[in-house]
């Protein structure tokens, strides 16, 4: 029948013929550009997130590896992973961040500092419980940081993060900043206003400095001008200096004040500094700023790839597990 002549063409006569090898086998499809922007940002992840040196993409042996695969050029070069392809890299884990953190209760940190080139910038950086996100920074130009700007600033960015619950922001402890805290507080009332403890601690030590006139006692390490470890050696000579801050504070006289806010702050201090764990509490920040500091005084000059900075903060967690202490 028609059937069966059908059926005996393609089970006796067309297994016999000649198999021929696809095209592509000899000459391999190029990608479309499409396929190679997926590839490069991928790509370019892997030396993000492994803190690998931008130059080696320029490697002759990578490109020769991928020739194997592929004959179109797909390979990004060290500007693109510098420049192009890092903004887009950024973009896509700030908005990953921005939805990871969307309804929580946040900080907002504020640092005004001097970048590389000598210019006036102020950093924003929400922070959560497990989550830190670079927001931007304004290069202030010729604005003086005068309490207007700082608080006209400062809102502005508070009301784009309308998808969070801000419940405080922290600024520098100046005496610039503490009028934009009241000056926001009366238009944010639910938000608490506060300065860096850091500035609190400098304030301390000045003032523990001119009250050390005792021969052999311990000299305090003031801020350096970069500030490379200095942080560490403050806790370090304050902890040293307990006695004499015991002495200081418990003398007759010492909680008395002219004012009530006055009055409030010295017996913080009082309460402070006689507290049981004082001590304890030193030696563990010690201990922790320890980690920080040795990573720190690595990159105290400008020739160290941005890559290996990377490369630091892949390693932070693991040295800071072998602590094997609680923070609190």
């Amino acid at each position: 029948t028609h059937v069966e002549r059908v059926r005996y063409h393609f089970e006796k006569k067309c297994i016999k013929l000649l198999k021929t090898p696809l095209i592509t086998s000899a000459f391999r499809a190029a990608l479309s550009p499409a396929k190679i922007r997926e590839f490069q940002l991928r790509f370019a992840l892997w030396f993000y997130t492994t803190g690998m040196a931008f130059k080696k993409v320029e490697h002759k042996t990578l490109a020769t590896a991928l020739q194997v695969l592929t004959p179109s050029a797909i390979l990004p070069n060290r500007q693109q992973l510098a420049t192009s392809l890092l903004d887009a890299s950024y973009e896509d884990f700030r908005s990953r961040l921005m939805l990871k953190v969307k309804g929580k209760k946040v900080t907002l940190t504020t640092d005004g500092c001097t970048d590389v080139n000598g210019k006036a910038v102020i950093n924003y950086v929400l922070l959560t419980e497990d989550t830190t996100v670079f927001l931007e920074f304004v290069y202030t130009g010729s604005e003086s940081h005068e309490t207007p700007y700082l608080a006209s600033n400062t809102l502005r960015v508070m009301e784009q993060l309308d998808f969070v619950s801000i419940a405080a922001v922290v600024t520098d402890n100046t005496a610039t900043n503490q009028p934009v805290w009241s000056t926001l507080q009366q238009k944010k009332p639910m938000v608490f206003f506060y300065g860096c403890i850091s500035h609190a601690h400098n304030l301390l030590l000045f003032e523990l400095r001119r009250h050390q006139s005792m021969e052999g006692k311990v000299s305090l390490v003031l801020p350096a001008d970069t500030r490379w470890g200095t942080i560490e050696r403050r806790f370090s000579t304050i902890r040293d200096s307990e006695v004499i801050l015991h002495a200081f504070v418990s003398s007759r006289g010492f909680l008395r004040a002219r004012t009530k806010e006055q009055k409030a702050k010295r017996r913080h201090a009082y309460d402070t500094v006689v507290a049981k764990g004082f001590v304890k509490q030193l030696e563990k920040a010690i201990k922790l700023l320890e980690v920080i500091s040795k990573f720190e005084k690595a990159f105290e000059k400008s020739t160290k790839p941005p890559s290996d900075v990377y490369h630091v903060f892949l390693t932070l967690p693991e040295e800071f597990r072998k602590l094997e202490m609680p923070i609190f």
